[in-house]
């Protein structure tokens, strides 16, 4: 089951001299993308490299910014899938400290970057959601606001509720709990709503 970062975190490492300054931080679009990365080249604009690899929905990315190909991008983009993280940025900032590092070394040194801030921040399951609409007459609604509000059920979210001849509210949960779920809205609304798994 996939990983994500709990908040963003920052470590700094030192290596023969050249500084790595690791950021990482939850995304939710690759539009985050740019907007931290542009942060960091304001906040460092005298830095050598600011490299970064991220994953996100069904994208995923990684830069070298100048240093060797497949250095310093490939090395965090395996951290962040070593670790089944998704909708993560993970940037190194580097600062050359005169001596050069190779190759092999530079792929330990952002790698190691990288891992060592993750070990500043928590890993949380993402756990997979479904969205259902369940339709039922205008009376019932306090009722289910309140199913979805109780302690049991604090996962359920009502996403929207549209009103017509009927109500229809959209409401997002743990797919694990679908099942369930339906069959204690039918008890709750005695059979009178309709309940549609939506894709």
């Amino acid at each position: 089951m996939p990983n994500e970062v709990s908040e963003a975190c920052q470590f700094e490492y030192i290596v023969k001299k050249s500084q790595f300054i690791t950021y990482i931080y939850p995304i939710e679009s690759k539009k985050d993308v740019h907007l931290h990365i542009n942060t960091l080249k304001k906040r460092y604009p005298d830095a050598r490299h600011i490299c970064y690899a991220f994953l996100v929905g069904n994208h995923s990315g990684m830069a070298d910014d100048g240093e060797p190909s497949g250095t310093a991008g490939k090395p965090i983009f395996s951290i962040l899938q070593y670790n089944d993280l998704v909708n993560t940025l993970a940037v190194v900032v580097r600062y050359f400290g005169g001596i050069k590092l190779g190759a092999g070394g530079l792929i330990r040194a952002y790698g190691q970057a990288v891992n060592q801030c993750l070990d500043q921040t928590t890993l949380i399951k993402q756990i997979p959601k479904t969205s259902i609409n369940v339709t039922c007459d205008f009376s019932l609604e306090n009722k289910i606001r309140h199913f979805c509000s109780n302690e049991d059920n604090k996962s359920h979210e009502i996403l929207q509720c549209q009103y017509s001849n009927d109500l229809t509210m959209t409401i997002t949960l743990p797919s694990s709990e679908v099942n369930n779920t339906t069959k204690q809205l039918i008890e709750l609304c005695a059979g009178n709503v309709d309940v549609l798994v939506l894709e």
